[in-house]
């Protein structure tokens, strides 16, 4: 087993123990190269989670990611994630944000100052501007070595407008008519059981009406008197 693999493990908190048994297949399987992450961005990945030694289920959970994300990054069924995953991931494991989402610029900022992209985006986010158009421009220029704070914008802008063009929706925008959907949904499943209820109680009500109606037409009819027989 390589030094990286058992530098983790020996460095793992006793809180975390119960995670090493799900991760170490994963560990192990890592350290083999024809098994190793399929993309840059996943290389770049495990190297970070391996220098700062902790599990991938761990880094998962403090990124707020759901399990086995970092699995299928490593699978290369992730192969873009956006920019928000890449932002929470770099934030906890402690590297540039442009280093781990394009490989450009250093792994750890020498200085707290943004980076063009950064700055960038930031200012894009104030302009309301489209978070897949960002995504879009991210992995549209990954190869790029440097582009200016202008550049940056430019990029975002052009990715906008092709989305337009495609008649792609926002994704703010498709959220809250998915969320309008399931709020109709549970509405129409609320009405449709009260309805059920209302009609059952007026079953039964009618059933027992229909009870006391024979108790009574029972209780009040004319007795039957048999004619004494005539004497001879």
């Amino acid at each position: 087993m390589s030094s990286d693999v058992l530098s983790i493990i020996s460095t793992v908190k006793p809180q975390d123990a119960a995670e090493v048994g799900d991760d170490l297949s994963f560990l192990r399987s890592m350290e083999r190269e024809d098994s190793g992450p399929v993309t840059e961005f996943g290389k770049r990945l495990w190297l970070a989670i391996a220098e700062k030694k902790v599990t991938p289920t761990r880094t998962e959970r403090e990124s707020g990611l759901k399990q086995g994300y970092i699995t299928q990054i490593k699978q290369g069924k992730i192969s873009n994630p956006g920019s928000q995953i890449v932002r929470a991931l770099a934030d906890y494991l402690d590297v540039g944000f442009e280093w781990l989402s394009t490989g450009r610029g250093p792994m750890h900022p020498v200085t707290q100052e943004e980076s063009t992209f950064e700055i960038a985006q930031r200012f894009a986010q104030t302009q309301n501007a489209r978070q897949d158009a960002i995504d879009a421009a991210i992995a549209r220029h990954r190869d790029v070595v440097s582009m200016t704070v202008f550049e940056w914008i430019t990029a975002f802008d052009v990715e906008a407008r092709r989305l337009e063009r495609e008649g792609v929706p926002r994704p703010e925008i498709v959220e809250a008519e998915r969320k309008t959907a399931r709020r109709l949904a549970n509405k129409r499943a609320r009405v449709v059981e009260a309805s059920k209820l209302v009609v059952a109680e007026i079953e039964q009500l009618q059933a027992e009406k229909s009870r006391l109606d024979a108790e009574k037409a029972a209780r009040f009819s004319p007795k039957k008197h048999r004619l004494p027989a005539p004497q001879k």
